[in-house]
């Protein structure tokens, strides 16, 4: 998940998406998986949810975006 967020801040399905890519399909993470995968992330303080959307998100409003902190970089 730090590798798919190493790049752009993305919302969780582009991250589901990102890890399915790099891992050539080896890695299929499920949404309930994922959702733990970030509340355990975000408790370490690897990566924080967005208070903004990105200028060029034309998506759906309701979609969470997350970056990687500096810690989560090292």
């Amino acid at each position: 998940m730090l590798l798919a967020l190493a790049g752009d801040d993305l919302h969780g399905y582009a991250i589901l998406k990102e890890v399915e890519l790099r891992t050539s399909g080896k890695v299929k993470a499920e949404h309930g998986n994922a959702l733990w995968n970030y509340q355990t992330a975000a408790c370490r303080r690897l990566i924080v949810e967005r208070r903004s959307r990105p200028a060029e998100a034309d998506d759906d409003e309701r979609r969470r975006y997350y970056r990687m902190t500096e810690k989560g970089g090292k």
